[in-house]
């Protein structure tokens, strides 16, 4: 939940880029997809799937854990674990993950 603002910003830099797609998939229902969403105004689409796949997805490597792919679907960049408290989560993102994308586009 720390990261959410900084996820925002992301996708808000990159909303208009062709080659920029930004998911997040989750093992909770649609009303809880729903309230999430709107507690942090979020604006990147969220998909419910099942925690068996949300584990495949990420490799069983926990939560939350990033991964960026290039448009073939390769995995270029995957991290798992993050700060709890929001400035530090924000820096992870702007400084690691942000670089990460744009270097893909």
């Amino acid at each position: 939940m720390a990261e959410m603002d900084a996820l925002n910003e992301v996708f808000k830099s990159l909303k208009d880029n062709k080659d920029f797609v930004f998911i997040s998939v989750t093992w909770d229902n649609d009303e809880a997809i729903k309230r999430v969403k709107e507690k942090y105004s979020l604006l990147f689409d969220i998909f419910p799937v099942s925690r068996d796949e949300c584990d495949r997805l990420n490799f069983q490597c926990g939560y939350p854990t990033s991964i960026i792919l290039d448009k073939t679907g390769k995995v270029k960049y995957k991290h798992s674990g993050g700060s709890s408290k929001t400035e530090a989560a924000r820096e992870y993102v702007m400084q690691v993950v942000l670089p990460q994308i744009k270097s893909l586009l």
